[in-house]
This record gives C-alpha cells, sequence and structure tokens, in this order.
C-alpha cells in the first residue's frame, strides 16, 4: 500500500485500521496468519488531525499482542527514536540513506524479511537481530564520507 509520506501518522493509522478491517470480515480460513507491517519514511512532516503519536502507540502496541510485527526504516531522523515514540522497538528500526542505494537496499531487506517470515512455519514472526545490517552499514559509511 503507498501512502503519502507527508502525512506520516495518519499513513500509518489509516493502514493499521483498513489491513485490520480486512482481516476481521474475512473468512478465517483466508486471514492472515502473519502480519508483517513495514513502515518506510523520509522523515518529513508528521502531521496528522486524526492520529496522534499517542493514538498510533497504543494502536501498535494492541498489535503486537495479536502477533504482528513491525519494522520502521526512516531516513533524515533518528529511526531509532521515531519508532519508539510509536511503540516500535529500536532494534526493529534502522536510519537508511535517501539516495538510489539505500532505497535499493531497504527494499533487499524487506524482501528478505517477506521471505523468512513466509517460508517460516511459526506462527509468529522471527526475524534475525541483524536483519538491517546491511543498511545500517551503507548509512554509516555514508555518514563518515561527509
Amino acid at each position: 500500500m503507498y501512502v503519502d509520506v507527508q502525512h506520516f501518522l495518519m499513513a500509518v493509522g489509516q493502514a493499521i485500521n483498513k489491513i485490520d478491517n480486512v482481516q476481521k470480515y474475512l473468512p478465517e480460513e483466508h486471514r492472515a496468519g502473519k502480519v508483517l507491517f513495514v513502515i518506510i519514511t523520509d522523515g518529513l512532516e508528521n502531521s496528522s488531525e486524526e492520529f496522534s503519536y499517542n493514538d498510533i502507540r497504543e494502536m501498535i502496541e494492541a498489535k503486537k499482542k495479536c502477533g504482528w510485527e513491525f519494522l520502521f526504516l526512516g531516513a533524515n531522523i533518528d529511526a531509532g527514536r521515531e519508532a519508539e515514540k510509536i511503540g516500535i522497538d529500536r532494534d526493529r528500526s534502522v536510519t537508511y540513506e535517501n539516495d538510489s542505494k539505500g532505497v535499493s537496499l531497504n527494499y533487499k531487506t524487506v524482501s528478505k524479511a517477506v521471505s523468512k517470515v513466509t517460508k517460516s512455519r511459526k506462527c509468529n514472526i522471527d526475524l534475525d537481530e541483524d536483519w538491517a545490517e546491511d543498511i545500517a552499514e551503507y548509512h554509516e559509511k555514508q555518514q563518515k564520507s561527509r
């Protein structure tokens, strides 16, 4: 689902509600056994008239209790701090470089995470601790070269 990154809080809140409603109204045999919710933002303007940081944090914490896993990838911000504001653990966040290689690494990393989740027979989502290592290394390298 594509969302306008300039309305980050609204986009996250609406996406959680939409996925929750789809799950709720599907016949049980068609419901997703696992939900991996990935947020990628360029870190720009986070205003919303519909949802506050607290609203989003409460929604995410409730969904985590239902087994949802959340990943947060952010450019131009401290992704760990921003993720924590909305209830996502720091180890499930990474700051990326908003350039062609950085964005490419994002999609490769998310693709690997999705593949691991879908191949696993476990009901819970079990990602490695180093799931975002390539992204973090590239970001650090770019920061040092500036």
